[in-house]
C-alpha cells in the first residue's frame, strides 16, 4: 500500500535476499533505501 501510495515500483529493483536468520535489519535498510531512491529521483526537477 506504501508503494502505490507514493507511485514506487520495487519490482525491478536489484534487492539482495536475506540468507540468514539474523541480520535482518540491513536488508530492510537496503529495501527502504531503494524506495527512498526511487520517490527522491521522480521529486527532483
Amino acid at each position: 500500500m506504501l508503494l502505490q501510495g507514493v507511485g514506487a515500483n520495487l519490482q525491478n529493483t536489484a534487492i539482495p535476499q536475506q540468507r540468514n536468520g539474523y541480520d535482518c535489519g540491513a536488508f530492510e535498510l537496503d529495501g527502504t533505501r531503494a524506495l527512498v531512491r526511487q520517490v527522491a529521483g521522480r521529486r527532483q526537477t
